[in-house]
């Protein structure tokens, strides 16, 4: 399955624009606790977020997850044995939770299917525009279509967006020096860095609202990968191909980034990822 494949980041950034929804995923805080289906238990302790509105559906998780991957990717996931999880959706005005929507436990191979939470028993101590803070619990052990489940967790979730750590090793190079700091300018949102490494020619894309710029370095940032390794590095006058292995919680893929040399600084003028 490719990453993305583009000639320019801004006609991602373009397309990211036409089609943004007001939905937004968040980095692992803290979580504790464990969630038992027919005896097997998971530990959960990494917790995410998508906020919709003033609707917030929680899914901790016993491995991490990519933010791209939720909330949606979570069921993918688990049919794939990654990740076992419990999802729920809690109001911001009631701080309760959301009737029968947006809950679920998923526990592949154990159960084949994702299954409802049952009747927790949800306690909030701390809800407000920065942090989010309870635990949830079943109360006893519970059963459906002749499967027994439980669990009890506890959980500290920021609501601020957190910056994903970028780490590089392998091959050096200034054309990996250029990339990862274009990589960085990516992940802190800084348009004026970020145009230093992208060629003139393929400036023409860039929309004019710094506001729909940042929009869709959002997006990339949350898609992007943040442990790369340098495998090789092929120069040839102006012209430079790097080949790359990155990884992202548990994705991982190959890539190729294709950089230019221009007004003596190396820029990236085309890049793809290949997830394996």
């Amino acid at each position: 399955m490719k990453l993305f494949n583009n000639k320019s980041l801004f006609i991602v950034l373009v397309l990211i624009i036409l089609i943004a929804v007001p939905t937004y995923a968040y980095a692992q805080n803290s979580a504790k606790g464990t969630l038992m289906v027919d005896g097997t238990t998971a530990t959960l302790s990494n917790i995410y977020f998508d906020q919709y509105e003033n609707e917030f559906t929680i899914i901790l998780t016993d491995h991490p997850v990519p933010p791209d991957m939720v909330p949606y990717g979570i069921t993918e996931l688990s049919e794939q044995g990654k990740v076992k999880a419990l999802k729920f959706t809690v109001s911001r005005e009631t701080k309760e939770l959301m009737g029968n929507r947006g809950k679920a436990i998923y526990f592949h191979p154990v159960w084949d299917r994702n299954i409802d939470i049952g009747k927790p028993e949800l306690k909030i101590t701390r809800f407000d525009e920065n942090m989010l803070v309870g635990s949830i619990k079943t109360p006893t052990a519970e059963e459906s279509e002749g499967h027994n489940f439980s669990y009890d967790i506890s959980f500290s979730l920021s609501l601020k967006k957190e910056t994903p750590k970028l780490t590089f090793k392998g091959k050096e190079g200034p054309q990996v020096d250029a990339y990862k700091a274009y990589c960085q300018s990516i992940l802190d949102g800084n348009i004026d860095k970020f145009k230093k490494y992208v060629p003139t020619e393929n400036l023409q894309y860039m929309p004019k609202n710094n506001k729909d710029i940042i929009l869709g370095l959002e997006f990339v940032r949350d898609t992007m990968m943040t442990d790369i390794e340098v495998m090789e590095i092929d120069t040839n006058g102006n012209n430079s191909v790097l080949t790359l292995k990155g990884s992202r919680g548990i994705d991982s893929a190959d890539g190729k980034v294709k950089m230019l040399l221009e007004d003596g600084t190396w820029k990236v003028s085309e890049e793809s990822w290949e997830v394996k």
